[in-house]
């Protein structure tokens, strides 16, 4: 089969095996996108869905840090609030692997200042635990 072909498949693949080890934890800031795109390219594609479950941590921020707001705050702007202008200089935005770093140093910073396990998060703000179950109902996966 051509190259275009093998890519859907190969992807699926590699996220159907690692999102099905139930004893690694996926952290991601606003992870519906996320789990929305990833099921909105399964869909397109013909593939087979799956269960999908990630810890927010724009979710965390609001319920832990920013405890006022009522906007979702973007992954820079939770790294300038916990960390100052200077942290974001050492990454570049929008680039998978500086996005991943700032998101576990942003995850590392609201239990830290939070005092909490992730456990007592989960139990408290049980809606940090995103899965594919809870956004079936978006407009654009009932397509």
């Amino acid at each position: 089969p051509p190259r275009s072909t093998l890519f859907p498949y190969t992807t699926l693949f590699r996220s159907k095996t690692l999102f099905s080890d139930e004893k690694a934890m996926y952290v991601g800031h606003a992870v519906d996108n996320d789990i929305s795109f990833l099921y909105t390219d399964l869909k397109r594609n013909g593939l087979e869905e799956f269960s999908v479950h990630a810890i927010d941590t724009q979710r965390m921020y609001r319920k832990l840090i920013d405890k006022t707001s009522k906007k979702s705050i973007s992954l820079e702007n939770a790294l300038i609030a916990l960390y100052g202008e200077k942290e974001l200089q050492k990454y570049t935005p929008h680039k998978s692997l500086d996005d991943a770093k700032m998101t576990l140093a942003v995850f590392r910073a609201i239990l830290e200042k939070s005092e909490m396990t992730i456990a007592e998060i989960l139990t408290m703000f049980p809606r940090c635990l995103r899965s594919t179950e809870q956004i079936e109902n978006y407009r654009f996966l009932s397509d």
